[in-house]
């Protein structure tokens, strides 16, 4: 848990060239996000993939009003900032260099968690069907799941944790706990230990986008205060 998730902090941003960075920008009446990759930094400018597949790039356009994230985890820090798009090509687009800069700290991966709502479908090992949850928070040894009805302890489960525009992050683990929610008197809390052998790298990445998606979350609700779409 953490309580100062959204607390600015004196930004040190130095973007480099194959980083990955989040971008959101408002087009066809919605707001719409990408992960894409640096391919340069210039003195005034950014140059960014076109977001997309290969196939299928999303075309950008210039002067269009974009928001960019960036997480350094090494430091535990949270990076974001207002631009704009200053030209547009078919694979790549350029950026205006950022000018002003917010930052937040982030929980150190490896003793923290996130609370993020992430879908996930999970099974018992000896059962055939699956159940759908959604994650309360994301750990790096275990995940707490918002699940309709309790999961026994010691049960053995398969977990598959279901990223837009990623691979399904497929685990194994074991029921450690079982709660009744207290925001909810329909919802259990249910923690979920990561076997052994569950890729450290899987993990990281799993924490990494519920990062993302937490600010994306609270970028969300901002708007819905003001009572309409900030482009």
């Amino acid at each position: 848990m953490f309580f100062d998730f959204f607390k600015s902090k004196k930004p040190a941003l130095k973007i480099k060239a194959k980083q990955e960075v989040e971008i959101e920008f408002f087009s066809d009446e919605t707001f719409k996000t990408y992960f894409t990759t640096v391919l340069d930094v210039r003195r005034k400018e950014i140059i960014l993939k076109s977001p997309g597949t290969e196939r299928r790039p999303v075309k950008m356009e210039t002067g269009q009003a974009i928001t960019v994230t960036v997480l350094d985890p090494e430091e535990s820090k949270l990076y974001y900032f207002n631009t704009t798009v200053t030209d547009a090509g078919e694979r790549e687009f350029d950026i205006a260099n950022a000018t002003d800069v917010q930052s937040e700290d982030v929980p150190k991966f490896e003793n923290g968690s996130i609370e993020a709502p992430v879908n996930v479908e999970y099974r018992a090992m000896k059962l055939a069907h699956s159940q759908s949850a959604r994650t309360h928070s994301i750990g790096f040894n275990s995940i707490v799941l918002s699940c309709n009805i309790p999961i026994p302890q010691g049960t053995d489960l398969h977990i598959e944790i279901q990223i837009p525009g990623a691979p399904v992050y497929s685990f194994k683990g074991r029921s450690i706990s079982a709660r009744p929610d207290p925001s909810s008197n329909k919802k259990h809390l249910c923690e979920i230990e990561y076997s052994d052998d569950a890729s450290r790298e899987d993990r990281l990445a799993v924490m990494r986008y519920a990062v993302y998606l937490k600010r994306r979350e609270y970028r969300r609700t901002q708007r819905e205060g003001d009572g309409e779409p900030r482009r």
